[in-house]
């Protein structure tokens, strides 16, 4: 029962499902573009594959995770709205989210435009969607 159990579980994490909205990005994303998410799996991920572009968790529940999420510093930082980090920012933004598309939603659109997307992957692990935008600030 345990190797029927094992087996499943690998087929689900290392199916190429799961890679394609990484993939994507990587394709895409360039150097000085920062992204922002808000939902700790997405950042886990992120924060693995994306280490040289600066990232911002958008933590809209106010959770007491400072602590806890030091172990993805320096790419990774806490916010709590994102207009704060975006009115000085001029430049490439991508959001990021999972199962929905509320951040896009959620921050000012001033003197911001949509460049791409958002583009929808469906991936096995977990049956997370991911909806990925790119977006531009002058």
């Amino acid at each position: 029962m345990s190797l029927v159990s094992t087996v499943k579980s690998v087929l689900i994490n290392y199916d190429e499902s799961n890679m394609k909205p990484i993939e994507y990005l990587k394709e895409k994303i360039k150097d000085d573009d920062i992204i922002i998410y808000k939902d700790y799996a997405i950042g886990g991920v992120i924060s693995v594959f994306f280490k040289d572009n600066k990232q911002y968790y958008y933590n809209s529940k106010n959770w007491n995770i400072e602590e806890t999420y030091k172990a993805y510093k320096p790419s990774m930082e806490i916010i709590y709205n994102c207009d704060d980090i975006l009115k000085d920012y001029h430049g490439r933004i991508w959001i990021v989210d999972l199962n929905d598309k509320d951040l896009y939603n959620e921050i000012s659109k001033e003197k911001i435009h949509i460049v791409e997307g958002p583009i929808e992957f469906k991936t096995k692990y977990k049956n997370y969607i991911y909806n990925i935008m790119l977006l531009e600030k002058e």
